[in-house]
């Protein structure tokens, strides 16, 4: 069951047998047997699957914030190289030890998964590094400040003019400085 809204989570699927198709803002990615897809349920795709066995991970979307903008450039592709492959030995390898895990176990085995994803999803995009922040939008970043912050103190609050400080603190001055001189 997934924790909190779903589309505040990311899917890693390792396909078994079957064909997938899926598309989102006109990239269409194909995956067949032991290929990896990833893709975040915050945003609208739409597909197709020949008769398929898969293996489904659901990743909450606060795992992957330190490295967001990463994700967002991947999302809806086909995770493939070393790593990939990896991921999937990985996976696998959980499934068939499902029954001898422990439960103290489970969060390293998560933070694990994230790890891998993330490496997985920077050697299958290319991206200039410099350009990460310009390249998250300006509800991406509003979202990671948010998940970021969640256990503020109770006298603090976030509301979108905090947000907008500390994401934007230029923007946020001429904002001040609008109202303030008007």
């Amino acid at each position: 069951m997934l924790r909190s809204s779903p589309i505040d989570h990311w899917n890693v699927g390792v396909l078994r047998s079957g064909w997938a198709w899926t598309e989102a803002n006109r990239h269409v990615t194909a995956t067949g047997p032991g290929e990896v897809f990833f893709r975040s349920l915050g945003y609208p795709y739409r597909g197709r699957m020949t008769d398929s066995v898969a293996v489904l991970v659901f990743l909450p979307y606060e795992l992957l914030t330190r490295d967001a903008s990463l994700p967002q450039n991947a999302n809806n592709i086909a995770l493939s190289g070393s790593l990939a492959e990896l991921l999937v030995s990985y996976i696998n390898g959980l499934e068939a030890n499902l029954g001898n895990l422990t439960v103290e176990e489970v969060p390293r085995i998560i933070r694990t998964i994230g790890d891998m994803v993330v490496a997985c999803a920077a050697s299958s995009t290319s991206l200039d590094r410099g350009q990460e922040q310009t390249n998250m939008g300006l509800m991406e970043r509003a979202h990671r400040y948010i998940h970021l912050n969640l256990h503020v103190a109770a006298d603090e609050s976030i509301s979108a003019e905090t947000v907008e400080l500390k994401e934007d603190p230029t923007r946020a001055c001429r904002k001040f400085f609008r109202l303030t001189l008007c």
